[in-house]
C-alpha cells in the first residue's frame, strides 16, 4: 500500500511539473516562436523573457502576456519595472519581448 503511495505521489509531482513548463510556454512563449519586427535582435528578446519569467515570478505567477493588451502593458511596465528594480535595458528588453509575444497571439492560426 505504501509503494502504491508512493508511486502515485511521483506521478503526480511528475504530471505537475509538465504541466508547469506547458503552462510556461503558454504564458511566455519561447523566442524561437516570436515574430520580430524593427530588427528586434534576438539575444535581446532572449534577456527580456528571461527577465519575464524570473522576476515576476518572484512575486506572483507568470501571467500570460496575451491576457493584456498592449494598452494595459504600457500601463503594467513601468509600475512593474520599478517594483522589479529592472534597469532602463531590462525594461526595454521586457518590454520588446512583451510586444513580439503580442504579434505572437494575434497571428491568425
Amino acid at each position: 500500500m505504501e509503494h502504491k503511495i508512493t508511486l502515485h505521489a511521483g506521478l503526480l509531482a511528475i504530471t505537475g511539473m509538465m504541466t508547469a513548463c506547458v503552462s510556461l510556454e503558454h504564458a511566455a512563449p519561447p523566442v524561437a516562436l516570436l515574430p520580430t519586427a524593427n530588427g528586434m535582435a534576438s539575444a535581446k528578446l532572449a534577456l527580456g523573457r528571461e527577465l519575464y519569467i524570473t522576476k515576476c515570478a518572484k512575486c506572483h505567477l507568470v501571467e500570460p502576456v496575451k491576457d493584456y493588451s498592449a494598452t494595459e502593458w504600457s500601463k503594467i511596465m513601468p509600475e512593474m519595472a520599478e517594483k522589479s528594480k529592472l534597469n532602463a535595458a531590462e525594461t526595454e528588453a521586457v518590454t520588446d519581448y512583451v510586444a513580439a509575444a503580442l504579434r505572437l497571439a494575434d497571428r491568425p492560426l
